[in-house]
């Protein structure tokens, strides 16, 4: 299991005013990325939404690995990136983002190299270089109809060529819940299980498996686990 990209631990903290040691009183420290753990391998599609703008922009630099961020004593943790990768980064309009995810429904799964549909863990080796496109859905305005298909069409052939999406999108984009009711009878939508903060061990994959969709939630600088009906990917509790 190789991850195209992944933050382990990290945490980005930003300060104003005086020195602690120069004046208490004058000091104020924020931490926009708490202890985040994120993991994006071959053929997934990872929707992160938040209600900070802030936190989403230092979220896509912390993945971009952007020097001004990483290269400070205000950064912890560990960013790792597959040799060779290649990203894109970039601002779509927050309408879009449901026609990227509607298109990587759409799009098979990639073949291993038996012929078979691979699962996400097990991605064959792309022929192409891998890319991870890192998305922030913050621009307004509606797309016209040949837009939404060209985005749906592209989110396809991203899918079928082994790369991967990372999406940060507004919560309440598009009418997008935050957390819907649990259904009756699903353990996964147990409240200890949508409480529990921070991302899975790499190792782990989501119960759909052909999918490569996850929904995640910025909130206050910490990453969680969303259950909606995207559809839901629930993990097994450590």
């Amino acid at each position: 299991f190789q991850p195209l990209l992944a933050l382990q631990d990290v945490t980005a903290e930003w300060q104003a005013g005086l020195a602690p040691a120069v004046h208490p009183s004058c000091h104020v420290m924020g931490r926009l990325l708490d202890r985040v753990d994120l993991c994006v391998s071959p053929g997934n599609c990872v929707f992160v939404y938040h209600s900070d703008p802030a936190g989403a922009r230092v979220l896509l630099a912390a993945l971009e690995g952007e020097p001004r961020l990483t290269q400070t004593r205000w950064w912890r943790g560990v960013r790792h990136a597959a040799p060779g990768v290649r990203l894109r980064r970039t601002s779509i309009r927050a309408v879009l983002a449901d026609e990227i995810r509607a298109g990587w429904l759409q799009a098979p799964a990639p073949l291993d190299s038996a012929g078979g549909r691979a699962t996400v863990a097990h991605t064959a080796t792309p022929t192409v270089t891998p890319t991870v496109h890192l998305l922030r859905a913050s621009r307004s305005g509606a797309a016209s109809s040949s837009e939404r298909r060209a985005w749906r069409q592209w989110a396809e052939s991203t899918r079928r060529d082994g790369g991967a999406v990372v999406v940060l999108a507004p919560a309440n984009g598009g009418g997008v819940p935050l957390c819907a009711p649990p259904t009756d009878g699903d353990a996964s939508m147990e409240p200890a299980r949508v409480a529990r903060i921070r991302e899975p061990a790499p190792d782990m994959v989501p119960q759909n498996r052909d999918s490569g969709l996850r929904a995640l939630r910025l909130h206050h600088g910490r990453v969680d686990t969303l259950h909606f009906t995207m559809p839901p990917a629930s993990y097994p509790m450590p």
